[in-house]
């Protein structure tokens, strides 16, 4: 069953999600690295911050009271909620695109429509998972390959940028309404407020403390944009050529497991933790000699695809992509972890550890930066993926001892 679920899930968010990875590619070919595009994907780690960040998170902690209590928090609450966060994230957009040429009313609805929809369907997320419903949440993402129109069609980059940006809105508005029908035609959303606003605010301060390690994506985005020009937009592309061995496969599994775990967790099931996250280990270290023995064959033929990677796949930066890629059982087991800390309550402990994140991120950046450049960034945000694991997993056990 498991199997068969992490199949669907990592073909859904495979096909899903590749538009993330590759639309942007598409913007640096067809309009090179500058201001422009950093501007771009700065305004775009913002708004995917809080619209999709955020949004994971939530759908995180929303599964499991789901699971429990078979029931859900209001709906309107949620918008209103929802609404808040699109407010505050119109600013942040605004504070870091200011004196940007691409700062319009165009940008500002975009970047609003893009948070609003994420955050608003976490919860419609959250119910298909919980019903173990993997396919429709990710192979709807699909609906982002329309933002590659105006790319392609428009040689003229602030515009062609500025409409990407509103088609990317377009894409996920799409999608809120396709995963909002289809949970009301099931009922599976309660308009009641049948647990009030004080478990509501629970949740979002669940959602928060899990959300906060989320910001290192962002805040390598604004240690590379005070960078020299065009930086911001080459770590964008070694980041997104790094996540197709690293996030597409995972995503999809991490759904899976972190569902069958928190069951198991509610059930009080008495299993090995330590058998099942060293299973883990095993599979992501085996997934990351896979994808170093894919990376190192396809440089032999790097020249054919220096137009479309030449920032990002040079020989003299090939040994970032090893590094990048043996991240992937740090990373993924630490996913876990956060998720199995939800299922059994210890936010807190979540929190310490998404700040331990930040803090040695943010710290490591500014220093590796200054002798490295955007390769410090990418080393010090992957010697934080290790921290963290090891002080996740260090409080996990000691919380799963107690409980049993």
């Amino acid at each position: 069953m498991i199997v068969r679920q992490g199949i669907v899930s990592t073909i859904a968010q495979l096909i899903g999600r590749s538009a993330n990875i590759v639309v942007p590619l598409i913007v640096v070919y067809r309009y090179g690295v500058s201001n422009l595009t950093d501007d771009l994907f700065l305004t775009m780690a913002v708004a995917f911050f809080f619209g999709g960040t955020l949004a994971n998170s939530a759908t995180d902690v929303f599964v499991p009271e789901l699971l429990k209590r078979k029931s859900s928090y209001t709906e309107r609450d949620w918008k209103i909620f929802s609404g808040i966060i699109s407010v505050l994230s119109i600013v942040v957009v605004l504070t870091t695109s200011y004196e940007s040429e691409l700062s319009s009313m165009l940008l500002i609805v975009s970047a609003f429509v893009i948070v609003y929809c994420g955050i608003c369907s976490s919860l419609y997320v959250a119910h298909f998972y919980s019903c173990g419903n993997f396919l429709l949440p990710g192979v709807s993402w699909s609906f982002r390959w329309i933002s590659v129109i105006p790319i392609i069609a428009i040689d003229e980059a602030v515009l062609g940028i500025l409409l990407f940006l509103l088609f990317t809105a377009i894409a996920d508005l799409t999608r809120y309404f396709l995963l909002r029908a289809c949970v009301n035609r099931q009922k599976m959303v309660s308009y009641t407020t049948s647990h009030g606003y004080e478990a509501l605010m629970a949740v979002i301060i669940m959602m928060v403390s899990s959300s906060i390690s989320g910001l290192n994506p962002l805040v390598d985005r604004l240690i590379a944009s005070l960078l020299s020009p065009g930086e911001l937009s080459k770590f964008e592309v070694i980041d997104r050529v790094g996540s197709v061995f690293l996030m597409l496969p995972t995503v999809g599994l991490l759904q899976v497991i972190s569902l069958n775990v928190t069951v198991r967790i509610f059930k009080n099931e008495n299993w090995r933790y330590d058998i099942f996250l060293l299973k883990i280990l095993l599979f992501s270290t085996l997934w990351s000699f896979l994808c170093l023995f894919f990376v190192f064959s396809l440089s032999a033929y790097q020249e054919h695809f220096r137009p479309y990677f030449s920032i990002a796949i040079g020989s003299d930066q090939l040994w970032l992509f090893v590094i990048f890629i043996f991240s992937a059982p740090s990373m993924f087991l630490g996913m876990v972890l956060v998720r199995m800390l939800l299922a059994v309550k210890k936010g807190q402990l979540v929190l310490i550890g998404a700040c331990i994140s930040v803090v040695s991120n943010i710290s490591m950046s500014l220093i590796l930066s200054k002798i490295m450049g955007i390769h410090g960034i990418l080393i010090a945000t992957l010697v934080t993926y290790s921290l963290t694991f090891i002080f996740l997993l260090y409080y996990f056990s000691k919380v799963y001892r107690e409980l049993t």
